[in-house]
């Protein structure tokens, strides 16, 4: 969409409300209309954050009112207007009383007025916008986008991700360890201990031996040639109490002896399989607040698997042990504090939740959140959850 001149914001705390419309319409100045003080608050900030990163030579600029008194918002939109008579009003954000006081003031002024529906992602043309209704498009927001518009950042990810080539073998063994996962967890043990300090993707140890947290670690060898034959091993042998065998990449090593990662793998992969998402993200690490800050005591999370497709977010925290209640209370938050009005939760756990856990798939329900256990898993379910989440935004 073309560059307007002058944008005029009605100030929202939600501070996606401030931003859509800014990236949507490109203008060359944002005027913002906030409440007095909320310059200095962290919805502003954060609106502020996200903006520059992304139109670093936007010109903003903001009058200030009293938004509990309609004289004082007559009075700022007096001033404002005086100053940018050709400024779009944006009806998109606001509080009541600012929003009423604005329109009737804008209407009476027979100024360029607009509101977006963000659930249905289309511009609304209330007066003299009837070029930006036609030629609206959404846009595209990223993960980054939505960290920075609620007071965090993007920080990297833990896990390196599978090349395309890698998918045939990282599939198989998903499908492998959720076949048989107590045997997948003993194997991992030995992975863990015989590649201890390891430099580079060759082993050679002991069948048995003593790891270093004194326990008794033993190979199943024949768990080797399976995931040999799956692409993940090579140069398979036994020989003498003894097992040899080589990583096919550095980043298999890292999954083969990471007990849980299978898990975040899978679940990247039924997202990839959902068809809905423009950026998926496994382990990621967000900070709170200004990434200036990250060296001075900043706050962080990593969440298990992240997901974005421009407004919706989803947020998923697996588990292969059995979930408790406060998991699931801890993947709402984050979802809420990071994605806003938009963000989805999904508790995604290997087990079998039965008849013990209704109340915890009640309380998903009601929050707009999924659970998705091991039949759902192993039934083919968990891809339809996972579009049902996403098309209840």
């Amino acid at each position: 969409m073309g560059k307007i001149g002058t944008l005029i914001e009605l100030f929202c705390t939600e501070t996606l409300k401030n931003v859509v419309p800014t990236l949507a319409l490109e203008p060359e100045h944002l005027v913002m209309l906030v409440d007095t003080g909320a310059q200095y608050t962290d919805a502003y900030e954060n609106t502020i954050r996200a903006l520059r990163d992304r139109m670093p030579d936007l010109l903003i600029s903001y009058f200030e009112a009293d938004c509990k008194d309609p004289d004082s918002i007559r009075e700022a939109l007096e001033v404002l207007y005086a100053k940018y008579p050709d400024g779009i009003f944006d009806f998109t954000g606001g509080s009541e009383l600012l929003l009423l006081s604005a329109f009737a003031f804008a209407r009476r002024k027979d100024a360029a007025m607009m509101h977006i529906d963000l659930p249905r992602k289309r511009l609304m043309n209330l007066s003299g916008c009837d070029e930006l209704e036609g030629n609206f498009v959404m846009p595209e927001l990223t993960l980054r986008d939505h960290l920075n518009m609620n007071g965090a950042f993007f920080d990297g990810v833990g896990h390196v991700l599978m090349e395309a080539e890698q998918e045939p073998a990282v599939r198989a063994f998903c499908e492998q360890v959720m076949r048989n996962q107590s045997r997948w967890r003993k194997q991992c043990n030995y992975f863990q201990a015989a590649c201890g300090g390891l430099i580079g993707l060759d082993v050679d140890q002991p069948v048995t031996f003593i790891a270093a947290n004194r326990s008794r670690v033993t190979c199943d060898v024949d768990y080797l040639y399976q995931l040999q034959d799956i692409g993940f091993l090579r140069n398979v042998q036994r020989e003498k109490g003894r097992v040899r065998f080589s990583f096919v990449a550095e980043n298999f090593k890292s999954y083969l002896t990471d007990v849980g990662v299978w898990l975040e793998l899978y679940t990247y992969l039924l997202l990839r399989d959902t068809g809905l998402f423009k950026e998926i993200y496994m382990s990621v690490k967000v900070g709170w607040g200004d990434p200036a800050d990250e060296y001075k005591g900043t706050a962080y999370n990593e969440l298990d698997v992240v997901a974005c497709n421009g407004l919706e977010t989803i947020f998923i925290s697996c588990k292969t042990s059995t979930p408790e209640p406060g998991d699931f209370n801890e993947i709402q938050v984050y979802a809420k504090k990071f994605g806003g009005r938009f963000g989805r939760a999904v508790l995604c756990t290997s087990n079998e939740l039965g008849h013990g856990f209704v109340g915890m798939h009640t309380r998903a329900k009601d929050l707009g959140a999924v659970i998705v256990d091991r039949s759902d898993l192993r039934d083919g379910r968990a891809v339809r959850l996972l579009q049902d989440l996403m098309k209840a935004n």
